[in-house]
């Protein structure tokens, strides 16, 4: 027995009962809006309790719940503040496409957090109105992995833009997207990086320089630290030190040692300062030595 999570437009109900009915006919238990939820109890409230309970997380995508950009018919806001929560908690989300409309949602909130997601076409059994055929394949999938959350995947994403120097991609990531408390650290440091590699040392005059050291020393009290720390002793080493321009930061050496006392960095996030130095440099070396 499993526990699902449908999602679904209410315009979209009598289908979302069909598909429900056939989901406990198999034997698995389903987390359904009004019949969870007790009558006076906050709607808000009850949505993260089922998203934790649930192994699967079932999106009944229609023109209800996505939109429709053809027509410019507007979709369930409702429905991919779900798919947000649900991604934000690590759940396996898989997209039931019940009609035409997913390629051309009208929010493009559903292609942005759904893009690489595998769908499973239901056109056929919603015009039969028999999802015998489907319940296999969508079953299956409650067996697999549970997916991250959406935070460490764009986290993920983000770091590997910046370790190809790819700034542009990375903060585009990091910029429209909410991180949770305990995200933010990471993200911050992140962002600091992409707009570093988008200036480049060349480019960047001493006040912008000046700004970096503040925000990455705010990080030296943060979990951040050992890459905050090695992030400063780059702009120390190869932009105060290469430009003969007076040292805002505490030195390398100093650097060296406050980062080391914190823990070594993380080989991702020495990565994404790679892009930002000369060519032939021994910067890592010297740090590790």
């Amino acid at each position: 027995m499993k526990n699902l999570f449908l999602s679904y437009s209410s315009k979209d109900r009598a289908l979302a009962l069909s598909l429900k009915a056939s989901l406990e006919n198999c034997g698995h238990q389903v987390w359904f809006d009004q019949e969870k939820i007790a009558g006076g109890e906050h709607y808000a409230a009850r949505i993260p309790k089922g998203l934790n309970e649930a192994e699967l997380f079932l999106v009944l995508c229609t023109k209800n719940s996505m939109g429709d950009a053809r027509v410019n018919y507007t979709g369930s806001s409702e429905v991919i503040k779900e798919i947000e929560l649900a991604l934000q908690f690590g759940c396996r989300v898989l997209p039931l496409k019940a009609d035409d409309t997913p390629n051309t949602a009208f929010d493009s909130a559903y292609q942005y957090h759904m893009s690489t997601l595998q769908w499973i076409d239901i056109c056929a059994a919603v015009a039969q109105n028999d999802f015998t055929v489907v319940m296999t394949q969508i079953l299956a999938d409650s067996n697999t992995t549970p997916r991250e959350s959406l935070d460490e995947q764009y986290l993920k994403q983000a770091t590997s833009a910046l370790k190809t120097a790819n700034p542009k991609a990375a903060l585009t990531i990091l910029e429209h997207h909410h991180f949770q408390a305990d995200s933010k650290d990471e993200a911050q440091y992140l962002i600091l990086m992409a707009k570093l590699q988008i200036k480049t040392f060349k480019h960047l005059s001493k006040s912008q320089a000046d700004t970096f050291v503040a925000s990455f020393t705010r990080l030296l009290y943060t979990d951040m630290a050992p890459a905050a720390a090695y992030s400063l002793g780059a702009l120390s080493r190869h932009y105060y030190q290469d430009n003969y321009i007076a040292d805002a930061t505490p030195g390398f050496n100093q650097l060296k040692s406050i980062g080391q006392s914190k823990g070594r960095v993380k080989a991702k996030y020495k990565k994404t300062v790679e892009p930002i130095l000369p060519a032939g440099n021994r910067f890592s070396l010297d740090w590790d030595f």
